[in-house]
C-alpha cells in the first residue's frame, strides 16, 4: 500500500509534517517536538471511531473501523499540508 506523506517547512524553519509510524525516525536527526494534529477515540454514543482536531475539535474522520479513520485521517493532513494549510 502506498502511503502520500507531506512536510512543508515555515519560515522560521520548523518543519510540519504527516507521516505515519513507518517514518524512519533515526535517519532524520534530533526531533524536538512532535505534537498530534488529532486524536482518534471511540465514540460510545455513535458506536464509531472519530478523529478529532486537536486545536477546533472538529471531526476530520469517522467510522466502524479504527484502521480506516486513521488512513483517512492520514488523508485528511495530508491534504491540508500539500495545500498550505499549516497549523500555527
Amino acid at each position: 500500500m502506498l502511503e502520500h506523506c507531506a512536510i512543508c517547512f515555515t519560515a522560521d524553519g520548523r518543519a510540519i509534517g504527516v507521516y505515519s509510524d513507518a517514518m524512519p525516525w533515526a535517519s532524520l536527526g534530533r526531533i524536538l517536538a512532535m505534537p498530534r494534529a488529532s486524536h482518534v477515540e471511540f465514540d460510545t454514543a455513535q458506536q464509531q471511531w472519530a478523529a478529532r482536531d486537536a486545536r477546533s475539535g472538529r471531526v476530520v474522520a469517522f467510522g466502524r473501523s479504527r484502521e480506516a479513520v486513521l488512513l483517512e485521517e492520514h488523508e485528511h493532513y495530508t491534504n491540508e499540508v500539500a495545500h498550505g494549510r499549516l497549523p500555527s
